[in-house]
């Protein structure tokens, strides 16, 4: 799953992984305004939730990818949410 989100200012950017199935083993993909991979962020072990902050320069879009380690799908639902 990718997500998108537009930053007015520049500062501290932080996504989370909350609630996270049992099984699932979440990472965080951070790609920068021209859609380039920059850095991640996984989860220890399965079931932990994933919390990836960076510090951005420029306003525009700054996008996420979620995925699970595990290569599971699951009924469960897990919370994703994007602040700065």
């Amino acid at each position: 799953m990718r997500i998108s989100t537009y930053l007015e200012t520049p500062g501290i950017l932080q996504a989370q992984i909350s609630s996270v199935p049992p099984e699932m083993r979440g990472r965080i993909d951070h790609y920068n305004r021209n859609m380039q991979w920059a850095s991640r962020r996984d989860a220890e072990k399965p079931g932990d939730s994933v919390l990836f902050k960076v510090d951005v320069a420029e306003s525009g879009w700054y996008y996420f990818g979620i995925t699970d380690l595990s290569g599971g799908s699951y009924a469960q639902e897990y919370t994703f949410v994007v602040t700065k």
